[in-house]
C-alpha cells in the first residue's frame, strides 16, 4: 500500500512522494530527479541524489523504502551534489569518485587495481566504464598548474560529462580524451597550443567546441567520428593532420585534401599554408 513521504530538501522545501514499501532507493532518486527544475541538461547529469535517512543514514540504491523504515514520520533529507572530480587522469579520477557513487566498494576496489596493472595491450587501459553502475556521470577539473594533459588520460573514461581545463595547459595528448562518448562540452583555453592525434576522437556526444587562436596545430583524427560536432575555428594558422574531422556528418563536406601536402583543410577559405602563406 502506498504512503505519503516527505523529503525535506536543504533550501527548506519538501517533496512528497507516493512511496510503496518495494521502491527502491535507485526509483525514489530517479523520482526526485524528476522534481528538480534544472538549468541545462548536463547539469541534470551531473548531479548526484542522496537520500539521508535519520541523521545519518544514507539510503543505498538497491535498499528498499521498507528496509529503510521509510514511513509518513520518517525524517528524510534530500542532499544534490554536482559530481565533480579534480585529477589529472582515469586513475587519479576513480581514487577521487566518492566512495557512494560506487554500488559496492568492492567494485571500486577491483577497478583500481585493474587501473593499476600493466597488463593492458601497449600500455593502454580500455577498461569499459558503462560497467560501473552510477546515476549520474561528472565533471573533471584538469589539476591546476598541469602542463600537459598526457596521452590516453582519460582514454574511454564514459562518465566523464564535461571538462574544464586550466589555462596552464599547453598541449592535449594523442587519444586524452578518445572514446569518451559521454562527453558533450569542453573548455579548451587559450594557452594551449597543440590538440594531439585522436585527442577527442569517438567523442560522440560532444555538440561544440571552441579552438582559440592559440592553437596552432590540430593532429590526424583528432576529432574523428564526433558527428554531433559544430566547430568554432580561428582565423589564424592551423597545420590539421590528416581526417582530423573524418566522420565529423555536420562539418565533413567542407574539407578538401589539399593536392601539395595531402593533408585535409576546409574549403571556404583554407588552403594549404605551402599555399597561403
Amino acid at each position: 500500500m502506498a504512503m505519503e513521504v516527505s523529503f525535506r530538501q536543504l533550501n527548506g522545501e519538501a517533496i512528497i512522494l507516493e512511496v510503496m514499501p518495494d521502491m527502491t532507493g535507485q526509483e525514489l532518486k530517479e523520482q526526485i530527479k524528476e522534481r528538480q527544475h534544472w538549468d541545462d541538461e548536463l547539469t541534470r547529469k551531473t548531479t548526484r541524489v542522496d537520500i539521508v535517512v535519520g541523521a545519518s543514514r544514507i539510503l543505498k540504491n538497491d535498499e528498499t523504502a521498507a528496509g529503510a523504515g521509510l514511513s509518513p514520520e520518517s525524517e528524510a533529507t534530500v542532499i544534490l551534489r554536482q559530481n565533480t572530480v579534480t585529477c589529472s587522469d582515469k586513475r587519479e579520477f576513480v581514487r577521487c569518485v566518492p566512495e557512494l557513487a560506487f554500488e559496492s566498494s568492492s567494485f571500486r576496489a577491483q577497478l583500481a587495481q585493474y587501473l593499476d596493472s600493466d597488463d593492458d595491450e601497449d600500455g593502454v587501459v580500455d577498461y569499459n566504464f558503462d560497467h560501473l553502475d552510477l546515476e549520474s556521470l561528472f565533471v573533471v577539473q584538469i589539476t591546476n598548474g598541469a602542463t600537459a594533459i598526457v596521452q590516453n588520460a582519460f582514454r574511454c573514461c564514459t562518465l566523464l560529462a564535461s571538462v574544464n581545463i586550466p589555462n596552464s595547459v599547453t598541449e592535449i595528448g594523442n587519444d586524452a580524451f578518445a572514446k569518451c562518448s559521454s562527453l558533450a562540452t569542453v573548455t579548451i583555453p587559450d594557452s594551449v597550443t597543440e590538440i594531439g592525434e585522436a585527442a577527442f576522437a569517438g567523442c560522440s556526444s560532444l555538440a561544440s567546441v571552441t579552438i582559440p587562436d592559440s592553437v596552432t596545430e590540430i593532429g590526424e583524427a583528432a576529432f574523428a567520428g564526433c558527428n554531433a560536432l559544430t566547430l568554432v575555428l580561428p582565423i589564424t594558422r592551423i597545420r590539421l593532420g590528416k581526417e582530423a574531422f573524418s566522420g565529423c556528418q555536420r562539418i565533413l563536406a567542407k574539407e578538401c585534401e589539399c593536392q601539395t601536402c595531402e593533408y585535409m583543410w576546409f574549403l571556404n577559405g583554407w588552403v594549404c599554408p605551402k599555399q597561403r602563406w
